[in-house]
């Protein structure tokens, strides 16, 4: 397979960068698909390439492989991985033997692999890893970010038993994310033929998630930048994953529209387990726990509006009032969805409502009751 960063058919016309003061910008790749935003002074560094970029053909583009720490949200994992499917080569998935309270859990993916949906199933590869016995004299924070770097360790390790075997290439794209972090599709396709804008970089680059509340409800505005991080597979195996995960737009280029942040399936009360959680979106906004607030926010997400600062000094109508704009690569009919179909009967109004073309062009549509 020819390396992706070779991109023999670049025409030599030069990028137009943004000026190293003020805010910056998001600077476009058009024949890619991309575009990217970031620290202004990164614009003007010697990895930001110097010819347009132009997508190489689908036979020669780079494979894509999404590496997940998970833990017990297993409708969360399978909806991460039908989405993503179409897009990437593999899923590499590690899954420990307790909770971070070290009390046992069971292995869900595993007990349930042969119950994943077909074009899911062939490209998932798992380990085990016992995080009671590395991570076990730690208290609070300290014992719960052990558990994170020892799974994001292990999940390296997996990914290096598959570069050894020669399934994976170097040169191949490696996503580290969490179960509820879902990147794009067509983002991660676009970059797969457009490998050069990570080769040249040399450095993990970011996506600009939207933040979701109550599951897939409540879209209120704000964008999640502890999501996904990207970097070519010999650059992740050579680097600190866990040091990747805690950088943000402040000093890495970050690529926009890149998906979605989601928080998690159930009744209210096992929405309120997962945001209480440490490290989550809304852990300063304790008014929003209660089950009133969370169940009026799957509803019109009008809980968390009414708590949520107004963006840029002012209130905007249009954000979040019903996070009704679904993306396409999640669901095609809502009946059919078991996901989905958590709460048939409190789905707001404003989902059935046709999306605008300006939405309909950004690939979202409408879930039909």
């Amino acid at each position: 397979m020819q390396a992706a960063s070779e991109c023999t058919t670049c025409s030599t016309s030069g990028v137009a960068h943004v000026p190293a003061r003020g805010r910056q910008r998001p600077v476009r790749f058009p024949a890619c698909g991309l575009g990217m935003n970031g620290p202004a002074d990164d614009w003007d560094g010697p990895w930001m390439p110097k010819q347009k970029l132009v997508p190489v053909s689908p036979e020669h583009a780079a494979r894509a492989w999404v590496l997940i720490p998970f833990g017990f949200d297993l409708e969360m994992l399978v909806l991460h991985m039908l989405i993503l499917a179409p897009a990437v080569a593999g899923f590499f998935v590690t899954e420990a033997t307790t909770t971070f309270q070290g009390t046992p859990k069971p292995l869900l993916l595993r007990e349930h692999l042969a119950t994943l949906p077909p074009s899911v199933r062939p490209k998932v590869a798992t380990a085990s890893v016992d995080l009671a016995s590395l991570c076990g004299t730690l208290r609070g924070q300290h014992r719960v970010g052990c558990f994170e770097e020892t799974q994001r360790q292990a999940l390296v390790g997996l990914l290096k038993e598959h570069v050894d075997s020669g399934r994976v290439a170097p040169s191949d794209l490696a996503i580290v994310a969490d179960s509820d972090e879902i990147s794009n599709p067509v983002v991660v396709r676009n970059l797969t033929r457009c490998m050069r804008l990570v080769h040249e970089a040399n450095r993990v680059l970011g996506m600009l998630l939207t933040d979701f509340h109550g599951g897939l409800h409540c879209n209120y505005g704000d964008k999640w930048t502890h999501g996904p991080k990207i970097s070519n597979v010999s650059s992740l195996l050579a680097s600190d994953p866990e040091a990747a995960r805690f950088l943000d737009y402040k000093v890495i280029p970050y690529l926009v529209h890149g998906g979605w942040h989601f928080s998690s399936f159930g009744t209210p009360s096992q929405v309120r387990h997962k945001l209480r959680q440490w490290g989550h979106a809304n852990l300063h906004r304790n008014q929003t726990l209660s089950l009133s607030a969370i169940r009026a926010g799957m509803l019109n997400c009008s809980a968390w509006l009414h708590h949520r600062p107004p963006p840029s000094g002012r209130y905007d109508s249009g954000i979040g009032r019903c996070p009704p704009l679904i993306p396409a690569h999640v669901v095609e009919n809502f009946d059919r969805h078991p996901v989905l179909a958590v709460f048939p009967s409190e789905v707001p109004d404003c989902w059935r409502r046709r999306p605008s073309r300006r939405h309909a062009r950004k690939g979202w549509i409408q879930l039909v009751a």
